[in-house]
C-alpha cells in the first residue's frame, strides 16, 4: 500500500511540474509573438515598394482564423483595399522608399470605385515627388486603369491588354 501512494504522489508531482513548465513556455511564446507583431518594419535605404496587382482586391480582406494567425499560417494572398491604402500612405511618408513598382497581373476589383480609390492613393503618392513604374505580362482593363497613373507603363512584348467595350 505504501508503494501505491508513493507512485500516485510521484505521478501527481510529475503532472504539476509538467503543467508549470508548459505554462512558462506558453507565456514566453506569447510574449515573443506580441513583441514580434508590434515591431516596426525597418526599411533599408533606397528601397522600392512593390505593389502586386494579382488576385481579388476587396474593400476589406476577410479576417483569417485566429488559430492560423497564431500559428503563422495566415493567408496574405488577399489584401483588402484598406491595407493597400494604408501601405501606400506609409510608403509616401517613408524617406527611404524612393518609389513604387506596380507589378500588374490579372487583378479583379470588387467595384470600379475600389480601383478609383487605389488610383487616387497612387496619385497622392506621386505628389510627394516619388516615382511610380508599372510592368505586366498582361493588363486587365481595371488594372491598366490603376497602372496608368505611373510615370512609365511597360508591357511584355508578348503580353496583352484586355479592354472590354461596354
Amino acid at each position: 500500500m505504501k508503494e501505491f501512494f508513493k507512485m500516485v504522489f510521484a505521478t501527481m508531482c510529475g503532472i504539476v511540474l509538467l503543467s508549470i513548465i508548459s505554462g512558462i513556455l506558453f507565456m514566453i511564446s506569447l510574449v515573443g509573438m506580441i513583441a514580434s507583431s508590434s515591431a516596426k518594419t525597418q526599411v533599408e535605404e533606397n528601397s522600392v515598394f512593390v505593389l502586386k496587382l494579382n488576385g481579388v482586391i476587396q474593400e476589406r480582406a476577410a479576417a483569417d482564423s485566429p488559430l492560423n494567425m497564431l500559428l503563422g499560417q495566415a493567408d496574405m494572398s488577399e489584401m483588402g483595399l484598406d491595407d493597400l491604402l494604408s501601405s501606400i500612405s506609409k510608403a509616401k511618408d517613408e524617406d527611404d522608399i524612393k518609389g513604387i513598382y506596380i507589378e500588374g497581373g490579372v487583378a479583379s476589383f470588387d467595384s470600379p470605385a475600389t480601383a478609383q480609390q487605389l488610383r487616387d492613393a497612387l496619385l497622392d503618392f506621386k505628389k510627394s515627388g516619388k516615382w511610380i513604374i508599372a510592368y505586366a505580362d498582361q493588363y486587365m482593363q481595371t488594372s491598366y486603369y490603376v497602372a496608368s497613373v505611373a510615370d512609365s507603363v511597360f508591357l511584355n512584348k508578348t503580353g496583352m491588354i484586355d479592354f472590354k467595350n461596354r
